[in-house]
């Protein structure tokens, strides 16, 4: 969702395909408390929608750098994170103890880093949210979509789009979409 913010800078329509039904209204019209709620409660993130992320309650940690870029392209989202969310920062100068083999390598540092501790569950959902109003006329979403190959020109050696299809029926056919840059999140499962 970062890099879909980053590249609306160069392009004027994205189109994310996820395989979750991410924009329920369970998930987008959540407050605050109700996120805490499901976070806390789910024994099953995939009762409200959210079933294909695997690390969906570990911690998730945003440093240095990429800090700075989700900053300057989401410049409210550090607020509401931090005021209604309850996720804080932690400086790894004062806070943390960072060590290889048993070495600490934090203990002079000359500029402080910040780090957002943040679950992803949460972070999602709020990004998702903030996405949405920030972007909403440049991105498009297909959900509960799943991509199952990438569309190449041999002759080129380069990608053009994807396959994909929707997920609630598994006879669908496929549909055809075609880009000026494709980006493939889908991780280790990837059809691509």
């Amino acid at each position: 969702m970062v890099s879909a913010a980053y590249l609306t800078k160069y392009f004027s329509r994205i189109t994310i395909i996820e395989s979750d039904d991410v924009l329920n209204d369970t998930l987008m019209k959540a407050t605050p408390n109700e996120i805490l709620d499901y976070r806390c409660s789910l024994e099953n993130p995939g009762s409200i929608g959210r079933s294909g992320i695997a690390q969906i309650y570990q911690a998730h940690i945003l440093e240095g750098e990429g800090f700075k870029i989700f900053s300057e392209l989401f410049p409210r989202l550090y607020d509401k994170l931090f005021n209604e969310y309850n996720v804080r920062t932690y400086s790894l100068k004062n806070e943390c103890r960072f060590t290889v083999n048993g070495t600490l390598l934090n203990q002079n540092l000359t500029e402080d880093m910040k780090w957002l501790g943040v679950d992803r569950f949460t972070l999602e959902i709020v990004l998702r949210k903030e996405l949405c109003l920030q972007f909403g006329n440049q991105i498009e979403w297909k959900c509960k979509s799943r991509v199952t190959q990438l569309l190449v020109d041999q002759s080129l050696n380069m990608v053009k789009g994807v396959k994909y299809r929707c997920k609630e029926n598994t006879g669908s056919s496929s549909f055809d979409m075609y880009g000026d840059f494709i980006i493939d999140c889908s991780g280790r499962n990837s059809s691509s």
